[in-house]
């Protein structure tokens, strides 16, 4: 896997192909001079599985107003959520100068099994902050999970009556 194929697979869902699953097959590091477009938009949110395969994504550099993360938006409905496991993000930079930001994702539901962070990953908005998920969406009927997931990044919230991140 290189930083092209992840441009590649992100391009495919926000493009409409929302439930597109991914397995990793090695570490990959983006270019943290360039600025990513995360995965899942308000309009085509994420409801595959991408699997890291224990495996390690750096380098991430978002700066945008709002679902500010690897993934943006991740779907929130019956049956077409997205899981996301098995990986780790390092050395990044998640930067939301509105709300919803999140090293995975900036606004999600879904299942969260292994995701990590490490003490090198910086994450900042005015409101849902998180380190694993900045606002993570809980619906009864659907599948909702974090399991072993760990966080070292820094986190920072300018908005202190805004609390809701992982």
């Amino acid at each position: 896997d290189t930083a092209d194929d992840l441009k590649a697979f992100r391009d495919k869902v926000n493009g409409g192909n929302t439930s597109a699953c991914a397995l990793l097959t090695s570490n990959i590091t983006l270019d943290k001079n360039e600025s990513w477009t995360p995965i899942g938009t308000r309009s085509n949110k994420y409801a595959g599985t991408f699997d890291g395969d224990n495996h390690t994504i750096s380098g991430i550099n978002v700066n945008n107003s709002d679902y500010a993360g690897l993934f943006g938006v991740g779907n929130v409905s019956d049956g077409a959520s997205p899981v996301i496991k098995n990986l780790t993000i390092s050395k990044s930079s998640i930067i939301s100068t509105g709300n919803d930001a999140g090293t995975f994702a900036g606004w999600s539901g879904g299942t969260f099994i292994n995701c990590h962070t490490t003490s090198d990953v910086n994450v900042q908005g005015t409101g849902e902050v998180g380190g694993i998920v900045g606002y993570y969406q809980i619906k009864m009927s659907a599948t909702s999970t974090m399991e072993q997931c760990s966080n070292l990044a820094t986190v920072t919230e300018k908005n202190t009556n805004s609390k809701n991140g992982i």
